[in-house]
């Protein structure tokens, strides 16, 4: 049995890698791997060679042996490397960015995760897989319960699939969100607009749409949403007042005075004789002229009250009419504001006799300015973004290997990030985010104990 003499086959290796011969190195490898084929540090730089040689499926093969022996073995941090030299050769891998998402899962990187699996999400849309997006939007949704849109496209995926009652119970679920967070009733709208044609019966968001439109004085909207609901409605006071205001504020009298009639019989059955006495009130504001025709209601709930009823009712009358002409002074002032300013401007123009013509020298051409730098506008938006992400991601997965030791491993993190945001300033000098991402690549010293008068690498 012959005896490989291993440091004599390495040294061979080396020297060939140094002659550039790098198919006589590779043949070196092979016969430590022969000997031993769980070698993996050996498979890694077989791996290597092949792509300086530009054998990528070759190198793509021995990479995959790698990272999946790696992650086998819990060592995630050499995984994930390995799996980006592989995208660095080829980034169509489906498989391969899958593998890189759940090994940033298994690490804790959300954020990395994240962006594989969104990657990989709009990849399927692409080509037409729905069944494997959808599978991704569901991880997103599981990563960042709290992100809206991915909420949103997973719940657009379940309409695309007709799985209606998903979609909807996504839209549900941010819908509560949002209003939790009180923010963007805008889109809160757009939600619930989206969710009561499913959900016909549910009256508490049913109230919070209209209470919105109501809010924003979007009368029509909000009339439409209770007109589609009209036996909720017919059941619940604060919704018909609100509908009984809107119509009456539309100038729809007639309406108007049907739906107070129906508040104040609602709360007559359920024993609230004040609020329907209010409500009679409102019908005497917007038509005085039933005046005897609600006296006999009102005094069937309290013989007393229809006086003071009729002085109140008289009052608010005068107050709206009162409040509408100032706001048609007010209409008027603007217009003979307008008036005098279009006015003076006629007068200015008129006051320049047409006999003296000023003499105006042509202006003298400014002389062109040249570009000290590559405009920010030329460069794409989007393009920034992702080299942004990459070097961040760079810079993070260098932290981990430099938490553990891997010092060699994070010097290569922190060298990729370099050049990448070498990039993004070369488009965009002054990215105030790629110029201090810079600043923490720029330095050299990687170790985890700094030597003595070297600063340790903080990262952002």
């Amino acid at each position: 049995m012959t005896v490989l003499n291993k440091d004599k086959i390495l040294e061979a290796a080396k020297e060939y890698i140094v002659q550039g011969k790098f198919d006589k190195a590779i043949r070196e490898y092979e016969k430590l791997l022969q000997a031993d084929p769980k070698d993996m540090r050996v498979k890694l730089r077989i791996a290597e060679l092949f792509a300086k040689r530009r054998q990528v499926p070759e190198a793509i093969k021995s990479y995959r042996e790698v990272a999946a022996a790696y992650a086998q073995e819990g060592f995630y941090l050499k995984a994930v490397t390995v799996y980006k030299n592989i995208l660095r050769l080829n980034p169509s891998l489906l498989d391969i960015n899958l593998a890189l998402a759940q090994l940033y899962e298994k690490m804790g990187l959300h954020v990395d995760a994240v962006h594989q699996y969104e990657i990989l999400a709009q990849v399927y849309e692409q080509k037409n897989q729905f069944q494997e997006a959808l599978k991704m939007r569901e991880k997103l949704v599981e990563l960042a319960p709290q992100e809206g849109g991915h909420r949103i496209r997973l719940a657009e995926s379940y309409q695309r699939e007709e799985k209606k009652e998903e979609a909807i119970e996504q839209y549900e679920i941010l819908a509560k969100q949002y209003r939790e967070q009180k923010k963007d009733p805008q889109r809160l709208v757009e939600l619930y607009e989206r969710i009561l044609p499913y959900r016909p019966k549910n009256k508490e968001m049913l109230a919070d749409l209209v209470r919105i439109h109501y809010n924003k004085k979007d009368y029509k909207a909000a009339l439409k949403w209770l007109e589609l609901s009209k036996q909720l409605v017919a059941a619940d006071s604060d919704l018909l007042k609100m509908q009984a205001e809107m119509y009456a504020a539309l100038n729809q009298i007639d309406t108007a005075r049907g739906k107070y009639q129906e508040l104040a019989e609602l709360y007559q059955r359920g024993g609230e004789s004040q609020k329907a006495l209010e409500a009679y009130g409102e019908i005497l504001v917007i038509l005085p002229e039933e005046t005897e025709t609600l006296r006999k209601l009102v005094e069937d709930i309290d013989p007393d009250a229809f006086q003071s009823l009729l002085e109140k009712a008289n009052r608010k009358r005068q107050q709206k009419a009162a409040e509408q002409a100032a706001q048609e002074e007010e209409v008027e002032k603007e217009k003979e504001r307008k008036e005098q300013e279009r006015e003076a401007k006629k007068q200015a123009t008129q006051s320049t006799s047409p006999e003296v013509k000023p003499t105006i020298k042509p202006a003298m051409p400014a002389a062109p300015q040249k570009s000290m730098a590559p405009s920010a506008k030329s460069a794409d938006p989007k393009q920034i973004e992702k080299w942004l992400h990459a070097a961040q991601s760079a810079l993070s997965l260098a932290k981990a290997y430099q938490s553990t030791g891997l010092e060699t491993e994070a010097k290569k993190e922190i060298d990729h990030a370099h050049i990448v945001l070498k990039q993004i300033l070369a488009v965009d000098p002054n990215h105030p985010l790629a110029n201090k991402l810079l600043g923490i690549t720029g330095a050299k010293e990687v170790s985890s104990t700094p030597p003595k008068g070297k600063k340790k690498i903080s990262f952002v």
